[in-house]
């Protein structure tokens, strides 16, 4: 078929990440783990060949792990699975009166086809498991007991590649249920060939039973061929376009599924939302909503503004830029559709004559204005016409979004407005290297509401895609390490003169000057143009949408030439380019390219299309590189998963003391620590592990506790 060709083609095109990678624990339970995204998604997506022999089997887990299962088609993969059709009372008696056993489990199976057709939502699922069939990827064979009622019970599987199998055997089946959080309590045994001659030897037992009973060979088991009549029937619902196309079907009903959601009420909140909005209330409706990029704390802040202004209360929407407040308009018209209310808009194009008047009466309590919903920038609510014209009181909602943004010194002021109710939306609300800034944020809004919801919970929940995190080891030159030196030196004197108080060190701009230079010597180094060259060169695929993250103009130019003069479709965005950054963004996002940029995501711009991203230049800011991460990782149609690249400076330790050097380096691990700790691959943590040891330094992830900025102290 046209698919498996194309399957075929792309077989070779990109490094497959290897099996053995994996760090795998030896059992596995679902009251302790996420089943499909600890074991099942990284297993399938790296494997070439997938044997399961089960009691029961569901299209729908197909549909679950359709991101793994894109990437194990891409790589040539292909299944063989032996499940079971139940064979009742009832049909042994049929089967006693004369009807053969093939005939009866060929009825089971067309009944149970047919069941599957009756719910819409099955339809998508099912198609791909058709469409698998006929692509030749999957292979079905039925396992009955002869003249026994019930069904084949085994349950094992392996996945395996040319150099390592991973064995398991347990009480799950191959359903969607059997998997995922919410479903069966399920556990199961695992080897890996790799870990010991034990597990080893289990493995190739696993397989070798699996070999016997896909060949018939297992006593009081009859395993026969998919038969005929059902095949035929399941043929009808393949996707004539091949295997990509029914993926992206699945995929598709999946996000028209997540868009009802972001419609709907609380009752159909993600389980995450709803409990962070019942603490919320529970706090006094006080907090701070602690949620990872894709994560759905837009949804959780309409949710909490839909409560309050149905009882005809008014609330205030608080953002940092011109987009946000677009952004945050269409949110609201697209959510709030069952009611009328009143919607002001503070600051972008509108002047303070076009809002001045108005904001007492969208902000004071009085139920017969209705509900009503001021957005306004942070710029203009900063200012005292704003502060000043709110109708302040019990009766107010106040949320604001991106909050670490309203604990700068410009913006502070809007905390001095008194609002009965109060709610942050970040997904990291720190503010890095304010801590006076901090303090007042979460004097003014409260604790993080729990439950925290991270970059391993979206990627688990199926918000955010999972990722490989890839470093590229890059040194400064003689004359960039000298600079370096210099700067440390002058940054250590500085230290000792600053001024203190309450015994902590006050800087002042001359010093923080001294730290942004020396910075600026790690997002600039030489090497990195040629790194980072070698890693676009070796690993860009056609179709694919690359971002390549520079410091400066000048730097993106080099390398923005630098890729087009091998070929490479490379397209610079920037907000100070000529260029139209809309149509720039939506040609990637439908052709595919490389797009070479600064700050377009420090921005507010949302690049969902992108699945590998190349850092040379990078804040040493948590907030703003966790943030980047999280952009990267946003779904998208037919993106499955997201590829980090990320240049790393790694200091020469032999010829100067290693205290000068350890700033560079600990800068550099804190973020590729914090990368690598949630990515599919390991072997790039075991790497930061080894050059961290090698500069005495310890684990690096211990790093991630100390986001002291660039450890100027030292």
């Amino acid at each position: 078929m046209k698919q498996l060709e194309l399957g075929a083609s792309r077989a070779g095109s990109a490094k497959l990440p290897l099996l053995e990678e994996l760090s795998l624990e030896p059992w596995y339970t679902s009251s302790r783990a996420n089943l499909a995204c600890d074991f099942y998604i990284p297993c399938l997506s790296r494997a070439t060949q997938y044997d399961r022999a089960v009691g029961y089997f569901s299209s729908s887990l197909y549909a679950v792990v359709s991101a793994a299962l894109a990437q194990f088609v891409e790589h040539g993969g292909r299944i063989r699975l032996i499940c079971s059709p139940h064979l009742s009372e009832a049909d042994i008696e049929a089967i006693d009166r004369g009807l053969s056993i093939r005939q009866r489990v060929e009825e089971n199976l067309l009944a149970d086809i047919s069941a599957l057709t009756k719910d819409p939502t099955n339809v998508p699922a099912l198609e791909l498991l058709a469409t698998l069939v006929g692509a030749s990827i999957l292979d079905i064979k039925v396992a009955y007991r002869p003249g026994k009622p019930g069904i084949f019970h085994s349950k094992v599987g392996v996945f395996s590649t040319n150099s390592a199998s991973v064995g398991f055997e347990g009480s799950a089946n191959e359903s969607q249920s059997a998997f995922i959080d919410g479903g069966n309590h399920e556990s199961f045994a695992v080897f890996a060939s790799w870990t010991n001659d034990v597990d080893g030897d289990r493995v190739a037992g696993l397989q070798e039973y699996f070999e016997s009973l896909w060949s018939g060979g297992e006593r009081n088991v009859r395993v026969v061929d998919f038969p005929e009549l059902p095949r035929d029937e399941l043929r009808t619902y393949a996707n004539p376009d091949g295997v990509e196309a029914a993926l992206e079907r699945v995929r598709s009903s999946q996000d028209t599924q997540l868009n009802r959601s972001r419609n709907a009420k609380s009752i159909d909140l993600m389980k995450h939302q709803t409990e962070t909005l019942a603490n919320w209330e529970d706090s006094t409706y006080r907090g701070i909503v602690q949620h990872a990029t894709g994560a759905g704390k837009t949804i959780t802040g309409l949710e909490a503004i839909s409560r309050w202004i149905r009882d005809d209360q008014p609330a205030v929407v608080l953002v940092p830029s011109d987009l946000l407040v677009s952004q945050w308009i269409g949110e609201i018209q697209n959510y709030f559709t069952d009611f009328d209310y009143q919607l002001l808009v503070v600051g972008g194009t509108q002047g303070a004559r076009d809002w001045e008047t108005d904001l007492p009466d969208f902000t004071r309590q009085a139920t017969y204005f209705g509900p009503r919903i001021v957005v306004a920038t942070m710029q203009s609510a900063a200012t005292s016409r704003f502060t000043s014209g709110v109708i302040q009181g019990k009766h107010l909602l106040l949320v604001a979004d991106e909050v670490h943004r309203i604990g700068s010194t410009r913006h502070r002021q809007i905390m001095s407005i008194n609002a009965g109710a109060r709610l942050a939306l970040s997904a990291t609300p720190m503010r890095y290297g304010d801590p006076e800034g901090t303090d007042a944020i979460f004097g003014y809004f409260g604790d993080v509401v729990e439950p925290k919801f991270g970059i391993p919970e979206a990627i688990r929940a199926g918000r955010l895609v999972p990722y490989d995190y890839r470093i590229v080891e890059v040194a400064l030159t003689g004359d960039e390490q000298e600079r370096w030196d210099w700067l440390t030196e002058k940054i250590r004197k500085a230290y000792v003169s600053l001024p203190e108080e309450d015994g902590i060190k006050v800087s002042s701009p001359a010093y923080r000057g001294l730290l942004i230079r020396r910075a600026r010597i790690l997002k600039q180094a030489r090497s990195k143009i040629s790194a980072g060259l070698r890693i676009v060169a070796a690993h860009y695929r056609s179709g694919e949408r690359w971002l390549v993250y520079c410091d400066d103009s000048n730097q993106l130019v080099e390398v923005l030439n630098a890729l087009r003069e091998e070929g490479l479709p490379a397209f610079e965005y920037w907000s100070g380019s000529d260029s139209s950054l809309p149509e720039t963004l939506d040609f990637i996002a439908h052709t595919g390219g490389i797009v070479v940029a600064i700050r377009c995501l420090d921005e507010g711009v949302d690049l969902p299309a992108l699945d590998h991203a190349l850092i040379l230049a990078s804040s040493s800011n948590p907030r703003e590189f966790i943030q980047r991460r999280g952009r990267v990782l946003r779904r998208f149609p037919g993106k499955f998963r997201a590829v980090i690249y990320d240049a790393l400076v790694v200091p020469d330790f032999g010829d100067q003391s290693s205290g000068d050097r350890l700033p560079i380096l600990k800068t550099e691990l804190r973020r590729a620590s914090e990368f690598s700790r949630h990515a599919q691959n390991r072997a790039t943590h075991y790497r930061l592990q080894r050059i961290a040891a090698q500069a005495g330094l310890p684990d690096p992830e211990e790093l991630l506790t100390d986001f002291e900025e660039e450890d100027h102290a030292r």
